[in-house]
């Protein structure tokens, strides 16, 4: 007679699981719940009740509703970020790496968790309380993000500034033509797409040191008072001979 197979993982474990299979299945329904009703909406008992959990059981995975707005903003940024495998991807040939960016990028802001920050981002920006919270979190992203693209492009010899910029570009623009889609729900932007592709491929080009231009001189040579000469008095006509 087969025995019957005992599971011997231990307890913890178990509940450590299904605690983080519920966080997941929270933000996930806080995504769906954004998306469909806006951030009025989406109150904390209607994403409870999607959930199909308590309200306490959502309480204790996040204190307040920054907390779980603050977790669906982190969401949008492993999209960005971590679906790149930056380090094997860094050996690729520059436009295998570019594509990669922007392909993830236009897929991440034209997806239904990038409309639920969306509706936070919007929600929540007239509100100092919330706003500085954010603004905070999202400059961890920021950085998180930066370092991704030191190490895709470490070898083109473009400095920290040059690489800011391009990337400020690519994802100001992926998420502008995003935000356009909502609406235009039927266009895909192929073309848009494979534009920015192209022009973030030539900003990007290797630059030798030697072929980088010299930058000017920041020190200002000081102003030079004009000289004056001295000032001399008009000369006099002789008087005309008494006749």
């Amino acid at each position: 007679m087969p025995r019957k197979s005992v599971d011997v993982s231990p307890p913890v474990r178990k509940t450590q699981d299904r605690s983080t299979e519920t966080r997941m299945r929270l933000v996930e329904c806080a995504i769906e719940c954004l998306a469909e009703m806006g951030y009025a909406g989406a109150t904390t008992p209607v994403i409870a009740e999607r959930a199909n959990v308590t309200r306490g059981a959502l309480q204790y995975h996040f204190a307040s509703r920054t907390d779980l707005d603050m977790a669906v903003i982190d969401h949008v940024a492993n999209e960005l970020n971590f679906k790149l495998d930056a380090e094997s991807l860094a050996g690729r040939p520059i436009e295998e790496r570019v594509r990669q960016v922007i392909d993830t990028y236009w897929a991440t802001f034209s997806s239904r968790t990038f409309r639920a920050a969306l509706h936070i981002w919007l929600a929540i920006t007239n509100d100092p309380s919330l706003a500085a919270p954010l603004r905070a979190h999202m400059q961890g992203m920021s950085e998180a993000i930066e370092g991704t693209w030191g190490t895709l492009f470490n070898d083109l010899g473009r400095t920290p500034e040059e690489l800011r910029t391009m990337r400020h570009v690519a994802m100001g623009a992926a998420r502008g033509f995003a935000v356009e889609l909502i609406f235009h729900p039927g266009e895909k932007g192929v073309r848009e797409r494979e534009l920015l592709t192209r022009m973030v491929m030539s900003q990007l080009q290797p630059v030798a040191p030697g072929d980088r231009p010299a930058r000017a001189s920041s020190k200002r040579e000081p102003a030079r008072t004009p000289s004056r000469e001295p000032t001399r008095a008009p000369r006099r006509k002789p008087a005309a001979p008494h006749k």
